[in-house]
């Protein structure tokens, strides 16, 4: 335990809570970016390979609950068999 303001003391955090918060950083792989004085960030070499983006690549971009999205713009050619194998039943009430 350490000394909090005022001199209450504070339970240093349980290793699961670390461990879940290790866990949550993985999961996400958060990386920090700079954003320039044009506004311009760079999206850091790992993320572009993930997402498969490509130089000249149209990103929409979403103002979401306080926080900035970047969505890639695909080509339907590229959404070809998105939906394939997915059953087409809608389940309806009786009535």
């Amino acid at each position: 335990m350490s000394a909090g303001p005022g001199g209450t003391l504070l339970a240093a955090p349980s290793k699961t809570i670390l461990a879940s918060i290790e866990a949550l950083l993985y999961l996400f792989e958060m990386e920090t970016v700079t954003l320039s004085s044009k506004y311009q960030v760079v999206i850091p070499r790992s993320v572009r390979n993930r997402l498969g983006l490509r130089p000249g690549m149209k990103l929409q971009v979403i103002e979401y609950n306080g926080r900035v999205e970047f969505l890639p713009v695909r080509k339907p050619a590229e959404l070809r068999g998105l939906l394939k194998g997915l059953e087409p039943v809608i389940e309806r009430e009786p009535g």
